[in-house]
């Protein structure tokens, strides 16, 4: 299932059987997101897109308040806390950050997540196969994902020997590395893992990884931002 089917699927769902929404005329959706609204629009566009083709239209028997961190995850426990108080039905949660923000500021409203790790061990839900409390949603925790991806790699770049894999500053994310280890030294891949926690970071991590003569380039976490988007195309499949 596509990651935009998802959120509106889930959402739906959730802003249904949430007994809060007889309590406003209008139900609200608090939709949040780690990184910027221009790196990311296009999601929730097919995310207003899908609820209009289902009969929710925004400002007629919806409303979506979208806010954006732009990367700045110190913002996102007061994004939560002005979601919170303009009476949003759901939370959707795009990324572990703006997840972790939402689950510490209600245990009560629901929240469907997208995007986060391994919320499992953040203590986000119970238990992957029945989550319990408020929150539910799309885990990227998953070995035979990391596998499917590396073959497809493989696939692209037969030769693939050497692969960047970028780390942002994402909780959560220490069984997902050694899965990525553990696989690539399977295939016969050296992985360099470069952290890149701000955008000066990531620069620096770009100009290694070409130093280096990666082939290509394995986003562990996070979105790449800005910097990323318009750096990394020339990179990928380079010899």
């Amino acid at each position: 299932m596509k990651r935009r089917d998802f959120l509106l699927r889930a959402g739906v769902i959730a802003m249904a059987c949430n007994p809060a929404s007889a309590e406003v005329k209008i139900p609200r959706i608090g939709f949040i997101q780690t990184g910027s609204r221009r790196e990311n629009q296009s999601l929730l566009d097919a995310f207003a897109e899908n609820l209009s083709a289902r009969g929710w239209t925004e400002g007629k028997n919806i409303d979506v308040l979208d806010r954006w961190a732009d990367d700045r995850t110190e913002v996102l426990p007061a994004i939560v806390r002005e979601l919170i108080g303009s009476g949003v039905t759901v939370l959707v949660t795009a990324g572990t950050p703006a997840t972790l923000a939402a689950r510490r500021g209600s245990t009560t409203i629901p929240i469907v997540l997208v995007g986060v790790d391994d919320p499992l061990s953040l203590g986000i839900v119970e238990s992957l196969r029945q989550p319990g409390g408020n929150a539910t949603g799309l885990s990227l925790n998953s070995s035979e994902v990391i596998t499917e991806r590396l073959g497809l790699l493989q696939e692209l770049l037969p030769g693939l020997h050497r692969l960047a894999v970028i780390v942002r500053d994402d909780p959560g994310l220490d069984q997902k590395l050694q899965d990525i280890r553990s696989d690539t030294q399977r295939k016969g891949i050296e992985a360099l893992m470069l952290q890149a926690t701000t955008a000066k970071a990531m620069e620096l991590a770009f100009a290694r990884l070409r130093a280096d003569r990666c082939q290509a380039i394995y986003v562990a976490s996070g979105p790449l931002g800005p910097v990323g988007s318009s750096r990394s195309p020339p990179i990928l499949g380079c010899p």
